[in-house]
Parts: structure tokens; C-alpha cells; sequence
């Protein structure tokens, strides 16, 4: 894992430094007043240079320290987040002249229309859509060049078919039928937090499952002079000073079988892990204990004591994405017949301007 994060986090270098190059550069002259370029604007690439700059250097730094490995893998999700501001300034773009426009995507995958092709304009609060049959060209409306391109669009149909470019209300793709602007937009936020809260669900799992496992755990050979206990914890002490202790306790735990090995004497082998927490002192969490080849606390014990404690915190992460899942339904309920219901109950959905109720269909 360490190996792939090391390669994934060195291969975005090349493009932040690019992204620093195009930042710095001048945008290129046009050839005529009858050419042109559309691209985003350069407030997003340096967003982008500056996130994921402040992201990439923690999650070098983590990578060689003894951080656990969530640590740079979050460091890295946000400098990822934020190179793709840097790859959709570089690649986003829109090259036209008299003749035609080419449209290159995220991907840089480029594409070459006629004006003769276009079929239709979709027009929403923050971009527009050019369609051509099936296919569709995305404008945003904070692009530099958007404004110039779209005029120039619409001059060229006119002139080719001696009518306005016509303009397409609802798509066979749209969830909602054709009464939201801005579909798009909404799409996308649903399925990021929808995504964010599976993936917060896996986290809790493995935190709660997975922290349950034996790994790292450390055999030895202990007598215990002293054990305390402490609200849900027992506290144990060695002869030699070393503290142990067994937490999330539940009420009918038998903890006078633990005491009675504490008696500065009985020689016990313990299966624990060492934990160094930020603030205090290092500690041996004890997983299992045997003593004279007896059974004093099993691993199965241990591990079932630590997940029914926090089992609890599943419910948050379940309940949020069953809300987030809940929500994303009725909104696309509303959004499909605004008409059926109140503006009042329709503005918790949608703000103000977002739908369309003058939508004859």
C-alpha cells in the first residue's frame, strides 16, 4: 500500500508543476476576430496549484513518518480533489473558426463538429449545452470566451438555417423531467455526499471491525502486582512497572477472575498491544491472558467486548446516508412535479429560481 502511494503521490508532481507553468503563461493571441478559444477561468487553476501544493507536502512527509496510513491517504484525497482543478483548466477547452469548433473534454479525448450538426441548445442557470444528435458540448458560463463562442453559435445556425437555434427544454437523461436548471449540478452533489457517506461507513467498519483484529499483538511473560479498576477499564500493573489495561468492560464481566492473578506471583502469558497515545503515558492493551496453560481471557472475549462498544457508532454514518438517500428521492420526486406541490415545500429541495413551473409539457 505504502509502495502504491508513494508512486500515486510522486506522479502528481509533474502535474502541479504544469499547472504553475500554465499559471504563469499568457494566453495565446487568436489568429482573427473569427477565431477563438473557451476555456475555464484561471481563479480554478490556481485554486487548484495552491490545494494541491498544501496537500501533497503533508502527504510526502507522512509517508516517511510513522503516521497511520490514513493520514496521507487523506492528505492525498485532497491533493487529487484538487488536481483535477488543474486538469480541467489544461484540457477543458473549445477551439472554433468559421468552419467548425472542437471540443477537447477532461480527458483531453477531442472532438470536431460542423455547425450544420447542431441540433438544439440547452440553456441552464450555469452552463449551456450544445447538441449534436446524441452527442452534447458543456459551456460553462464562468468560462472565459463563453459569452463571444455562444453568440457566434448562435449567428452561424441562423445563417445556415435561416431560424434561431432552437432550444431543448427536457432530455431523455434528465431525472427530473425537464423542471430543474442546473440538473446537472444537483446530480453531481447527490452522488459526491452519497459517495462521501458510503465511504465514511466503510471507514467506521473497518474501524470498528477491523481495529478488532490480533494483529501487532505481542506475547510475554507478566506477573501483575496491582490491578485498579476504572469506570469501564481494569487497570493491571507488572512487577516491572509496565501498565496494562482491558477496556470497554460490560457489566457482567467477572473481574474477580482478573484480580486473582494479581497477586505479585502468579506468572501469566499475555497477548496485548502497545498503544503510545498523543497525550499520556504508553500502555500494553491486553487481548488475551493464560496462566499455568489456563485460559484467564480469550481473544474471542476481547474482540467482542471491543465491537459491542463500538458498535454504537455505526448508527450515525447508517443514519446519514439513510436521511442523504431519503432526501435524494423526495427531491427528485419534487423536481419531476413541482406542480403537485407546495412552493413552500419544493424551496427545501430547490432554491429560488431553480424551477420551472411556467414548463408546459
Amino acid at each position: 500500500m505504502h509502495i502504491f502511494l508513494k508512486v500515486l503521490t510522486y506522479s502528481l508532481i509533474p502535474l502541479i508543476v504544469s499547472g504553475v507553468i500554465s499559471a504563469l503563461s499568457r494566453a495565446k493571441s487568436v489568429k482573427s476576430k473569427k477565431d477563438g478559444t473557451v476555456y475555464l477561468s484561471k481563479a480554478l487553476l490556481i485554486i487548484g496549484v495552491i490545494g494541491a501544493t498544501a496537500s501533497i507536502i503533508p502527504a510526502i512527509i507522512t509517508l516517511y513518518s510513522n503516521e497511520k496510513i490514513i493520514v496521507p491517504i487523506g492528505f492525498l484525497a485532497f491533493a487529487l480533489l484538487s488536481s483535477t482543478l488543474i486538469v480541467a483548466y489544461i484540457n477543458c477547452r473549445i477551439y472554433y473558426d468559421e468552419n467548425g469548433f472542437t471540443a477537447r473534454n477532461f480527458f483531453g479525448i477531442r472532438r470536431k463538429f460542423t455547425y450544420d450538426e447542431i441540433t438544439g441548445i440547452k440553456e441552464d442557470m450555469h452552463e449551456d449545452y450544445l447538441y449534436m444528435g446524441n452527442r452534447k458540448v458543456m459551456i460553462d458560463s464562468f468560462s472565459v470566451g463563453a459569452c463571444e463562442f455562444l453568440a457566434f453559435v448562435h449567428r452561424k445556425y441562423k445563417s445556415i438555417n435561416k431560424k434561431n437555434l432552437p432550444k431543448i427544454l427536457k432530455t431523455k437523461r434528465d431525472i427530473f423531467n425537464g423542471n430543474i436548471q442546473d440538473s446537472g449540478g444537483f446530480i453531481f452533489v447527490y452522488a459526491l455526499l452519497e459517495v462521501f457517506l458510503i465511504g465514511f461507513l466503510i471507514f467506521i467498519l473497518y474501524y470498528t471491525y477491523g481495529n478488532a483484529s490480533m494483529k501487532n499483538v505481542e506475547k510475554s511473560t507478566v506477573v501483575f502486582s496491582e490491578c485498579v479498576l476504572d469506570d469501564d477499564a481494569l487497570k493491571l500493573t507488572s512487577s516491572d512497572g509496565e501498565k496494562y489495561e482491558l477496556s470497554f468492560l460490560s457489566d457482567d464481566f467477572n473481574t474477580d477472575k482478573i484480580k486473582a492473578i494479581c497477586d505479585g506471583s502468579t506468572y501469566c502469558d499475555v497477548y496485548a498491544k502497545k498503544i503510545t497515545p498523543d497525550n499520556g503515558s504508553e500502555y500494553y492493551s491486553i487481548k488475551a491472558i493464560f496462566a499455568s496453560d489456563t485460559e484467564i481471557l480469550s481473544f474471542e472475549e476481547t474482540r467482542e467486548m471491543y465491537i459491542k462498544e463500538n458498535r454504537v457508532i455505526l448508527l450515525f454514518p447508517i443514519g446519514a446516508l439513510i436521511l442523504w438517500t431519503a432526501f435524494i428521492v423526495l427531491s427528485i420526486i419534487v423536481g419531476r412535479n413541482p406542480q403537485k406541490f407546495s412552493k413552500r415545500f419544493a424551496k427545501f429541495f430547490f432554491q429560488e429560481g431553480y424551477i420551472n413551473y411556467n414548463y408546459d409539457r
